[in-house]
């Protein structure tokens, strides 16, 4: 893991190895981590579970709407990674990929002066694209341009679309989803298309710097996902 950012409550890590991913592919991916919390995410989001929920949450029962990304450990220990990063380890890091923000927490939990930082680092080191996801759209508005706004209903979609963002949301399990373009959302490419496309091959979750195309949405994934 190299560190991008630390700011003494909230760090940013980029992956170095190779993504294993099937779904995604091979993107260079960033972790969201706090001092104290497995990953940073926003207070309100309603995948993020209740403390006393966590090792039931963390197996997967059915009924908890839990993070897809919560494995009930922290993972990486912020303190065991070197302070600084230099710009040919970026580099040789990055190597061109599409970056994913992120695998781990929310970039939306960083200072708007701190992602323009790490988004500039990342360009200059050949970032092809970006592909983001932030449930706090509501109060980071400076993520538009490299991220989706992750909803969780038709309301949240719809309110995130007159705030300027472009979706990405998540449907239960039960509902009925579509097939094609309606109300300009597509079914998520990676989910459908068999095993042939990948976040890295379609790259269509790139914020409004894809202004021109859909929303996207995609069925309930995860631990969880039975809800």
């Amino acid at each position: 893991m190299l560190k991008l950012y630390d700011n003494g409550d909230v760090a940013v890590f980029l992956q170095e190895s190779e993504s294993k991913n099937a779904k995604t592919a091979n993107t260079a991916n960033l972790w969201v981590k706090g001092r104290t919390v497995a990953h940073m995410c926003p207070a309100d989001c309603i995948r993020r579970p209740d403390p006393d929920m966590l090792v039931t949450a963390a197996k997967g029962k059915s009924g908890i709407k839990v993070c897809y990304a919560w494995r009930g450990k922290a993972g990486l220990h912020v303190g065991k990674v070197a302070q600084s990063t230099t710009r040919i380890e970026l580099k040789r890091a990055v190597g061109g990929r599409k970056v994913r923000s992120a695998v781990i927490g929310d970039a939306g939990m960083l200072p708007q002066d701190a992602w323009s930082e790490i988004h500039t680092s990342l360009t200059r080191a050949g970032a092809s694209a970006f592909l983001g996801y932030t449930h706090n759209w509501r109060n980071a508005p400076w993520l538009r341009d490299t991220h989706m706004a992750s909803c969780d209903s038709q309301a949240e979609h719809e309110e995130a679309v007159v705030l300027g963002w472009r979706t990405f949301t998540v449907e239960a399990k039960s509902t009925a989803i579509w097939r094609g373009k309606r109300n300009g959302r597509v079914i998520c490419p990676a989910v459908v298309g068999g095993g042939r496309v990948t976040c890295d091959t379609c790259g269509m979750c790139d914020g409004l710097a894809g202004a021109s195309k859909p929303h996207v949405v995609v069925p309930a994934h995860g631990a969880g996902a039975n809800s």
